[in-house]
């Protein structure tokens, strides 16, 4: 029917149906083409997103495994331990506190050269008292170490 259609029409109405169909076929062949390029972009980028992804969570998960360990180390030292006790234990005026805190503060600050990417390390005693090292900074004020504070709760 399509073809009896087509037969009878006018050669000026087929030569228009011809070059709808040849438009048609172009205008396909267009939008296929210029998929495939970004499909093949878009599984680049994946690809390369996954990588990056992965790379920086390994790298995140060794760090953290590094503070682990650092944090197991800190609560298995007997130096540190020890001067915590005599520190709670003893009056904050006394000879023993002040050894005690003398010992305490090198041992932070031995632990504290021991992690690459801390801003600061800060420990605080069970009466208040803040024992930090900063590396590579002036001081740390007190508004910074209440900002850490805040970050690490």
């Amino acid at each position: 029917m399509l073809w009896k259609m087509i037969k009878n029409m006018k050669i000026k109405h087929k030569l228009l149906l011809v070059l709808l169909a040849a438009l048609l076929a172009v205008f396909a062949g267009m939008l296929f083409s210029s998929f495939l390029p970004y499909r093949a972009y878009d599984e680049q980028l994946y690809k390369t997103s996954v990588q990056m992804l992965s790379l920086f969570s390994a790298e995140l998960e060794g760090e953290l495994d590094d503070y682990e360990d650092l944090s197991y180390r800190l609560l298995s030292d007997d130096v540190i331990q020890n001067s915590l006790t005599i520190m709670r234990k003893s009056d904050v005026r006394s000879e023993e506190w002040r050894l005690a805190s003398n010992s305490l503060s090198d041992h932070i600050v031995s632990y504290a050269n021991t992690i690459d990417h801390a801003i600061c390390f800060r420990v605080k005693t069970f009466q208040g008292t803040n024992y930090a090292h900063s590396r590579g900074l002036s001081a740390l004020t007190a508004e910074d170490l209440t900002t850490l504070e805040k970050i690490a709760r």
